[in-house]
């Protein structure tokens, strides 16, 4: 009887961590090593469940098509949010990157409500599908949505250890001011992190729309517990830190779940509480570095 009533919240919990992963991955590389506050970062997780409405939903596309459009959408407009808006304030102020992001949130905002409105719009689970364990049935749906955080995770680091261009950006992220001196188009690989970071996040958002439904301000409600799940992982070598950004997003999805379970509105503030205690006892978070 307790191992299931223990799956639904496990499930959810691991729901939850793998959609954190997926859009805190990019904000750990640009926050941590560009020192680079990008708010605009949560309207490429609003937009996509859109897109995918408007195709799946109003013209009848089928789901992988839809999510295939909508991750190209974000890649052209990360894009150009990277190379005519922020691309001048990486290593600079933190107070222009927030401002000029978060501004930029903002007006995506606002045009998401001028074509869909304000009123969430539900969409179906593009699997409905459960199998059963233990006794309880599980949505085949959710547990894919861990398998695809689990092999962005792999292929990331698979990525940056072993490809060409990975060990670039590993190297540049690290000593940018010697790899610039080897005259290497350090733009390019900035574009690259940029637009990588970007697309997960649309992937995240696509893969939770079907869950939450979709609503102008759902990129807000996720960044806040994004950055969390950030500072809790802590900065490192780049590997290192990816591998602490999955750890503590899985915490914070469980955290989330098991104090929604208990009582509700706890399960936003529980986590806050959990950055104060790993703020408290490990200022650097838990795999962060101390000379960073």
């Amino acid at each position: 009887m307790l191992v299931e009533s223990l799956i639904p919240p496990l499930i959810y919990g691991l729901t939850i961590g793998s959609i954190l992963y997926l859009v805190s991955v990019g904000l750990t590389i640009t926050f941590g090593y560009m020192r680079l506050v990008n708010f605009s970062h949560a309207l490429f997780y609003a937009i996509s469940p859109y897109i995918l409405f408007l195709l799946c939903v109003r013209y009848g596309f089928n789901y992988l098509f839809s999510l295939g459009v909508g991750l190209i959408v974000v890649v052209i407009l990360s894009y150009f949010i990277e190379r005519y808006a922020l691309r001048r304030l990486y290593r600079v102020r933190l107070d222009y990157s927030i401002i000029a992001s978060y501004a930029i949130l903002l007006m995506g905002i606002d045009t998401i409500k001028t074509f869909f409105g304000a009123t969430p719009i539900p969409l179906s689970e593009p699997i409905v599908i459960f199998i059963e364990l233990a006794n309880v049935y599980v949505s085949l749906y959710r547990l894919l949505i861990v398998a695809i955080a689990i092999i962005v995770h792999i292929s990331l680091i698979l990525f940056f250890r072993y490809s060409v261009s990975g060990k670039i950006i590993v190297a540049f992220l690290e000593e940018p001011e010697l790899i610039s001196s080897f005259g290497i188009d350090t733009d390019k690989y900035l574009s690259l992190i940029f637009i990588l970071g970007s697309v997960l996040a649309g992937l995240g958002g696509v893969l939770y729309g079907p869950i939450s439904a979709a609503y102008p301000y759902m990129g807000l409600d996720i960044i806040q517990l994004c950055f969390v799940v950030v500072v809790a992982g802590g900065i490192s070598g780049l590997l290192r830190t990816i591998n602490g950004t999955l750890i503590s997003a899985y915490i914070a999805g469980m955290i989330y779940s098991i104090s929604g379970q208990v009582w509700g509105p706890s399960s936003t503030i529980s986590i806050f509480v959990l950055l104060l205690i790993i703020v408290l006892v490990r200022p650097q978070g838990l795999f962060g570095n101390s000379r960073r």
